[in-house]
């Protein structure tokens, strides 16, 4: 069970996305002129080994930053991630070069989590970062920036602070903020501390999603429809929801809390990790108003990373030996996707050709980022290190990831595959 799943939600821890085959016209500022027609059945195009074969990775560090960390990489190939020196700020790589974005006034900015939901196609980056010192000194709010505008602090439902978790192509942006009322979940002094709840901003104003329980609610996860998903406490228990059209409805359970959501598609599904009426972690898909059970590979665990528009659910689960691989699951079917040679893997992100990526030990016991395809796992090397781990890719087989440099610093990578 992570640690990501319980650390506070107020903490500095420090996609569903549609795809054409084709590249579609760049519209200023984050924004989309329309929505983008889906591919036909999948795949769209060649898969890993496509032309020579070879793999090119490249190093996103900033000049001047001792680590860099990416978060998410959209269809153009653009980056987004946070990293630094002495003071945490999130990054853009811009296809060419990679440049600090600054803060809203404050020391620092960055990503809560790590999702692949933080970087629309159209260049829109959003997080988190602390403002200008106030009476009450520093605040920390979302943010949504582009290149033309910069950053944008995003307010708040009437508290100090704010968290935003994903942007779709319409630069709709969800996350979590604190209202103006003292909350009973918060275990500190209430005299600050409002109600953390779930928010959609669009176009300069927060709207407030309210939540179907007690006094708060997280939005992690919002698609080009402008659903969105997330998490909703009820008498102490942890579940899921997915919000449409001013509605908030309950995904339900398989038979214990939900831990995690973590990805919709265009069709609304929604996938995370929930509790079985045993106890046990399993990975599951909520689909029209169903949460299904996915099951593991064989042992009492699994956990799910991610989904694309087909339904494919990929993440990491135990098997009947104890050992922890990368799964696919797919229409009911469960498949373990093997290892690089160790006797470990984890399945991070799938596009809608079907290529998934993540991180397995090698047959040295080193992690290294791999890329799946059509059967076969491929190591995607590191930066000069014996670490590395993949994170998302996109349409075009461009990984984005972080893979440790000779020295053993951490930096972000892009990996060409095709």
């Amino acid at each position: 069970m992570s640690v990501r799943r319980f650390a506070p939600l107020f903490a500095v821890s420090l996609f569903a996305l549609f795809t054409t085959c084709n590249d579609a016209p760049v519209a200023p500022d984050g924004l989309s002129p329309s929505f983008a027609a889906k591919c036909g059945t999948p795949p769209c195009g060649k898969g890993p080994g496509g032309g020579d074969g070879t793999i090119k990775v490249i190093d996103l560090n900033p000049a001047g930053w001792s680590f860099s960390l990416p978060r998410s990489i959209n269809r153009r190939g653009q980056v987004a991630g946070w990293g630094g020196t002495n003071f945490n700020h999130a990054f853009f790589w811009d296809g060419k070069q990679s440049q600090d974005i600054g803060t809203l006034g404050g020391g620092t900015s960055a990503m809560a989590f790590i999702l692949d939901n933080y970087l629309n196609d159209f260049g829109m980056v959003v997080g988190q970062s602390t403002t200008a010192d106030g009476p009450l000194g520093e605040r920390l709010h979302a943010f949504a920036w582009t290149k033309r505008q910069g950053m944008q602090d995003l307010g708040t439902l009437g508290g100090r602070r704010s968290f935003a978790y994903a942007v779709n192509k319409t630069g709709q942006v969800v996350g979590e903020a604190e209202t103006a009322r003292c909350s009973s979940v918060v275990v500190v002094d209430c005299t600050p501390v409002g109600a953390f709840h779930a928010f959609l901003w669009e176009d300069g104003v927060m709207q407030d999603l309210h939540t179907l329980g007690d006094e708060w609610s997280e939005a992690r996860v919002v698609n080009d429809q402008g659903q969105v998903s997330g998490i909703y406490i009820l008498a102490g228990v942890r579940l899921a929801f997915l919000w449409e059209d001013g509605v908030m409805q309950d995904l339900g359970t398989i038979g214990g809390e939900v831990y995690e959501v973590v990805a919709i598609n265009a069709e609304g599904d929604v996938t995370g990790t929930a509790k079985t009426g045993s106890g046990d972690s399993h990975a599951f898909l909520a689909s029209d108003g169903v949460m299904e059970d996915l099951g593991t590979l064989g042992g009492n665990r699994s956990e799910a990373w991610d989904l694309n528009n087909y339904g494919v659910v990929v993440g990491e689960s135990e098997n009947a030996g104890g050992l922890t691989h990368a799964f696919l699951w797919q229409d009911g079917a469960i498949r373990d996707l093997g290892t690089l040679g160790g006797d470990f893997s984890r399945a991070k992100g799938v596009n809608d050709r079907g290529e998934v990526v993540g991180l397995s030990t090698t047959e040295s016991g080193d992690v290294h980022a791999f890329i799946w395809s059509d059967g076969i796992m491929r190591d995607l090397g590191t930066l000069g290190g014996n670490w590395s781990m993949a994170l998302a890719i996109n349409e075009k087989g461009q990984v984005a990831g972080e893979a440790k440099v000779a020295s053993g610093a951490v930096h972000g990578a892009l990996w060409e595959t095709r």
